[in-house]
């Protein structure tokens, strides 16, 4: 593990001896001594008796959860037309101690009636705002917004 800092200076938190097949260690924030709000970096080997074996791919995770669900999706009516529709969140209070990456906003296809990406911006923790274009007059239409952080997406609860 890499102290949660910059994808160096690994140390081993969990030595394992003996001839199991599977092992497992669970990491924990009080027990190896991590700290809410971090990006951790792993590597795993093995070791037998002709040596160590490479290290694994390194896997990243950030302690915490994934973001709390937007609870406040609504439309600007002032800034619709015909054939558009502006929308407005808030970031969600209590991210859990990690930052919000950014956000995905999902519109319900007409035609598959299936849920699409219509705004990836899960790398701009700004954007608070979208206006989507080339819908039909009168039609109807249904928006969720989740907020993205290293965990992953927020439930859609609320929006």
């Amino acid at each position: 593990m890499d102290q949660g800092v910059s994808n160096s200076d690994f140390s081993a938190i969990v030595t394992y001896t003996g001839t199991n097949l599977v092992l497992t260690h669970s990491v924990a924030a009080d027990a190896d001594g991590l700290t809410r709000g971090l990006f951790y970096s792993f590597k795993f080997r093995t070791k037998n008796a002709v040596g160590y074996s490479e290290f694994s791919s390194i896997l990243r995770i950030g302690l915490g959860a994934a973001p709390p669900a937007i609870t406040t999706l609504a439309s600007d009516l002032e800034n619709c037309g015909s054939t558009y529709v502006a929308m407005t969140w808030i970031e969600p209070a209590g991210t859990l101690h990690l930052p919000v990456l950014g956000y995905v906003v999902q519109m319900i296809d007409p035609i598959s009636d299936e849920w699409v990406d219509i705004l990836d911006a899960s790398t701009d923790p700004d954007k608070l705002s979208h206006t989507e274009f080339g819908l039909v007059n009168e039609a109807i239409y249904t928006f969720r917004v989740f907020a993205v952080n290293f965990n992953g997406r927020s439930t859609n609860i609320g929006n």
